[in-house]
């Protein structure tokens, strides 16, 4: 078969959505390429880190089609996600909210249901979505408090270790 031509994919991947349609045409796209699991694997590794974190979630849907539909014609590609999928999520929980991280637990356990990835993968999986830290929650308290006594933290949101850091800021560093 054809090598993947990773500007084409790229392409594809920039103007990736969540509806069936775009999900389905690039998986399909991306299938035809199964003899080049590895390299179709590793662009959509790269495009997924550098994906707007509102596109990040539509680049796992396009995993799990392609990893559904692709053992239809062998482990090629799970074998290629397998190598990133901890990572890639790890980055599309980074700073998300709730719905974004059940939408992910829900991928997690339909790979563990369909046997997509084998069992220890599955607890790295289900163990990187429990370690990941959910996005801050504005409490408008909190941010009069922050932006009153340092603003540039202000900026930078609000995070339960605000409270860690008011409490020991009684102690001294020297």
């Amino acid at each position: 078969m054809t090598e993947v031509n990773r500007e084409q994919l790229s392409t594809r991947l920039h103007a990736l959505n969540a509806s069936q349609q775009s999900i389905e045409g690039t998986a399909n796209w991306c299938l035809f390429f199964s003899s080049g699991a590895r390299s179709v694997v590793a662009v959509w590794d790269d495009e997924l880190v550098r994906a707007p974190a509102s596109q990040r979630m539509s680049y796992l849907y396009l995993a799990n089609h392609i990893l559904q539909e692709g053992k239809k014609k062998g482990r090629e590609f799970a074998e290629a996600f397998a190598t990133c999928i901890a990572k890639a999520i790890r980055e599309v929980l980074r700073g998300s909210d709730d719905k974004t991280r059940k939408s992910v637990e829900r991928l997690i356990n339909v790979w563990d249901e369909r046997r997509v990835f084998g069992s220890q993968l599955i607890k790295i999986l289900k163990d990187t979505v429990t370690k990941a830290k959910p996005a801050p929650t504005a409490r408008p308290e909190a941010d009069a408090a922050v932006s009153n006594s340092h603003p540039h933290k202000a900026l930078e949101g609000i995070s339960d270790s605000v409270s860690e850091a008011a409490a020991a800021g009684g102690r001294s560093s020297t």
